[in-house]
This record gives C-alpha cells, sequence and structure tokens, in this order.
C-alpha cells in the first residue's frame, strides 16, 4: 500500500537510493508514449501533434531524443533537454519534471483511494461481525445472571469467556482498521503538498537569450533534489 522513495529489500542487502528510484522510473516513463504525449502538449511541438501520422511518430521521437536524465547523488537527479530551438529545450525540461511530479501525485492518490475502499469496507465488515457478537455475550449474560451463592459452573464460565474473546477480538480488529483509515484519509488529503515538498528544483535554469548559441550552449538542465517523503 504504501511506496516509498527510498527502499531497502528485506535482506537488508540492497539499498535504493532516492535518486536511482527516481531516475529508474523516469527512464521507464520516458519510452512511454502517453508520458511523452502530455510532456509535448506543455511545448512549442504540440503544433506538430495535430498533423499526419509520421509528423507525430517523428515528434515523439524528436521530443524523447532531446531528453536525458542522470544520477548526481542520493538524492540529485539531473534533467537535460538539447534541442536546436532553446526555448524548446527549456520547456522539454520544465514539462519532465512537472509531469512526472503530477504522475507521482497521481499515483499515490489511486493508491490511497485504493487503500481507503479497502478499510471503509473492512471497517463495515468489523462492525457488522461485532455488534451480533456483542449482543450474543449479553443475552447469555441474562440468561444466566451471576449466581446469588457460590461461583458459576465451570462450563458457564467458560462460555463466557469464550464470547468476551471473541467480542474483545472484534472489537480490537475494528479500532486498528479504523485508526488506518483515519491516516489514509489524512495522507490522501496531503497528497499533492507531499509530491510538491518531495520534489525540490535547485538551480532554476536561465533561459537562453541569444538564438546564435551554438547547440552545446542550447542544453537546458534542471537538477532535482528528492526528499525521503513517503506517500500512500
Amino acid at each position: 500500500m504504501l511506496s516509498s522513495l527510498t527502499s531497502i529489500r528485506s535482506d537488508g542487502i540492497a539499498w535504493t537510493t532516492p535518486a536511482q528510484q527516481t531516475l529508474a522510473e523516469l527512464n521507464e516513463l520516458l519510452q512511454s508514449n502517453a508520458y511523452m504525449r502530455a510532456i509535448i502538449q506543455h511545448t512549442d511541438l504540440e503544433a506538430k501533434m495535430t498533423r499526419d501520422r509520421d509528423t507525430v511518430d517523428m515528434t515523439y521521437i524528436e521530443a524523447r531524443d532531446a531528453i536525458w536524465v542522470q544520477q548526481l547523488g542520493d538524492n540529485l537527479v539531473l534533467k537535460g533537454a538539447s534541442h536546436d530551438d532553446p526555448k524548446i529545450s527549456y520547456q522539454l525540461v520544465a514539462a519532465t519534471t512537472d509531469t512526472y511530479i503530477q504522475w507521482k501525485t497521481n499515483l499515490n492518490r489511486e493508491e490511497s483511494k485504493a487503500a481507503l475502499t479497502f478499510f471503509e469496507n473492512l471497517t463495515q465488515a468489523y462492525k457488522a461481525q461485532l455488534e451480533p457478537a456483542q449482543q450474543e455475550l449479553t443475552d447469555y449474560l441474562t440468561l444466566h445472571p451471576e449466581p446469588v451463592r457460590g461461583e458459576r459452573p465451570a462450563a458457564e464460565k467458560a462460555e463466557i469467556d469464550r464470547l468476551q474473546v471473541a467480542a474483545d477480538t472484534l472489537s480490537t480488529r475494528l479500532n486498528s482498521a479504523e485508526s488506518k483509515l483515519e491516516d489514509i484519509q489524512l495522507t490522501l488529503a496531503r497528497t499533492e503538498n507531499d509530491a510538491q515538498q518531495t520534489y525540490i528544483v535547485l538551480d532554476q535554469p536561465r533561459f537562453p537569450e541569444s538564438p546564435e548559441q551554438s547547440k552545446v550552449d542550447l542544453i537546458v538542465n534542471f537538477i532535482l533534489f528528492i526528499g525521503t517523503g513517503i506517500f500512500m
């Protein structure tokens, strides 16, 4: 249910840094036309997407080939774009970052919604079981009141203990499910804010001002700092 940007395998041997996981996700997403489409629509390349099929396909290739990402450290990812048009270089890198954060937000929101539905159903199920269990205990105690003298028969004690344990177990499960449900509701409410705080752009690039710059100078970089936020 929970997805974290830092993960350690259960055997304690392998360790994935926030940057490594982000880099792996980005490399996979950049191979997806759906992700590239979301990037392109925020750039001047969008005008080409209304043309013929070949032009659309070449635009995907043009955008994909222009973007690159690399790891700088445990919490740093460098994103860059190189294009003949410096404005498009800038737009591609900015859109890659914004689209990734939105994708992460949507992913965590969907995970939270699925978990929310699960625990809502579980809570209702426990409530439906708890009420009859408590009523059964109450009914048994009514039919078998405490004796005026002496102790209860062993059979009655055993049955009361059994009914009490059954009711207590369901009550504990219900309390646990309600607590988790509340946590998920809070997490869902702050999902978007968490994503914005987890991913921070460092070294905001300056847009190239001279159109006569060489292609090397038209490379635009973003450095993305990744916190260790945990998402539901």
